[in-house]
């Protein structure tokens, strides 16, 4: 029988973004829910951000501020102080809304090893709007989208030490190989309908280097082909050319009407694509606002 309060660690890496972290660690520490562990690791922030950190630091399981490699190296380094049934991390510029860790406890005694809600979209100057879980059970799925959303999404720690770390030779996609690594290993994603997370957008986000990331998960997902055979490998491919060609459209979505007919003829198996028509509407696939930026 699976305890009703399981401690869920959270752990928050931060570099420079003190306009943001006072808010997210508040809505970390002011959540309706007792048995947490949070775990502050910032990367030497010259910004007053340690400042605000020590403001709270009597409420910190642990906190540190020194150089690192990178946010997913921070995130390690925190995992490493966390001792709860359940994970999260939640990043410098995102929030839980309120009874996000009340409600990922409730899916923990329900069952399950990891949990994905809804999460909310707001900040730089766009109209708040709420992103729905995703359908995320099969390779196809997996590869279409760009993942679960990062801040709604929770994981028991027995699937963490079975699929390891995660990887800090990546910058832009170690969660969504990480959700990938979990998949690999059996695991289903159990989706949570309420709203848990807020992912804020500003101009100094790292998902707005859209071409950044698309190296990134182009290289995981080559790598996960490899790991696959028989059928699954070849859904796999069918789904990263598809996906491929969903990102090449979108980039000529703010082109000349040319340029986008041009690219049609091209690839006219695009034109039965439900997507193509959901952008050219101002919608992602999912029906969620097309914002023109990545929120995987």
């Amino acid at each position: 029988m699976r305890s009703s309060s399981p401690k869920i660690s959270v752990v928050t890496p931060s570099l420079n973004q003190g306009q943001y972290l006072e808010e997210t660690i508040r809505s970390v520490l002011d959540q309706d829910y007792a048995n947490v562990e949070y775990i502050v690791i910032d990367g030497g922030s010259s910004d007053g951000s340690v400042d605000i950190i020590r403001k709270y630091e009597k409420r910190l399981t642990y906190w540190v501020s020194e150089s690192d490699s990178g946010q997913a190296q921070a995130i390690n380094k925190g995992f490493e102080h966390a001792t709860g049934e359940v994970m999260a991390y939640l990043n410098s510029d995102d929030i839980y809304l309120p009874g996000a860790l009340s409600t990922a406890a409730e899916a923990y005694s329900r069952g399950g090893q990891w949990w994905s809600g809804s999460c909310m979209h707001f900040g730089d100057g766009m109209a708040d709007f709420l992103q729905q879980p995703r359908h995320y059970k099969g390779i196809y799925a997996q590869f279409m989208c760009f993942g679960l959303m990062q801040p709604a999404t929770f994981w028991s720690s027995d699937a963490a030490r079975e699929v390891g770390r995660f990887r800090e030779d990546l910058s832009y996609v170690f969660d969504t190989e990480f959700w990938f690594r979990l998949s690999l290993a059996g695991y289903q994603v159990t989706r949570i309908d309420s709203p848990l997370a807020g992912f804020r957008h500003h101009p100094e986000a790292k998902t707005i280097n859209d071409a950044a990331f698309g190296v990134e998960i182009e290289a995981v997902h080559r790598e996960i082909i490899e790991r696959l055979s028989g059928m699954p490998r070849a859904i796999a491919l069918y789904a990263h050319r598809r996906r491929a060609l969903r990102s090449a459209m979108w980039s000529h979505i703010g082109s000349s009407t040319g340029a986008l007919l041009k690219f049609c003829l091209r690839h006219p198996d695009l034109l039965t694509h439900r997507s193509f028509y959901r952008v050219l509407l101002g919608r992602n696939p999912d029906g969620t606002p097309n914002t023109g930026k990545s929120v995987g």
